[in-house]
């Protein structure tokens, strides 16, 4: 082979290799398993939320701290291939170190903290919804003619 097709080969091996590492790893987007060492290092580990906003994403921001991590909102519903990637490995990585630094339980404890601060913030909302179906506010006054006006009716 001469020294020029030798380069060529070369150079299209180590591009071929950087695109697989784009598209597989997230190799050069903001997140990606590299990015999530180095957040680890610097004691900064964040779980990456993408897609469609959930309810509770107010809560888990507050949560958070308080399992050594940050909650943080990254994108939106339409994400690239290799932005998708990039984030499933640093949430990966993310994920390997809480599970080993705190324990393995971690999740179920931060979801369970989530919704109960969720449901918390809303249940007086959610009270006054249920109220408002015309056959419970017929229960409720029924009851109250029963209970002589006392407080019966906790959701």
């Amino acid at each position: 082979m001469t020294k020029r097709k030798l380069i060529l080969i070369s150079t299209l091996l180590f591009v071929g290799l950087l695109i697989i590492l784009h598209f597989f790893y997230g190799l050069f987007t903001p997140y990606n398993y590299f990015t999530a060492k180095w957040d680890i290092v610097r004691g900064k580990p964040k779980i990456l939320q993408y897609g469609e906003p959930m309810m509770s994403d107010k809560e888990a921001i507050l949560i958070a701290p308080k399992f050594g991590f940050h909650y943080k909102i990254v994108a939106g519903c339409v994400v690239s291939i290799p932005e998708r990637s990039g984030f499933e490995g640093y949430n990966l990585a993310v994920t390997a170190y809480l599970d080993k630094k705190i324990g393995s339980s971690w999740k179920n404890k931060f979801h369970s903290q989530v919704d109960s601060l969720f449901l918390l913030d809303r249940k007086d909302t959610i009270e006054k919804v249920i109220l408002a179906i015309d056959e419970v506010k017929q229960m409720s006054n029924d009851l109250d003619s029963f209970s002589h006006g006392n407080r019966h009716i906790n959701v």
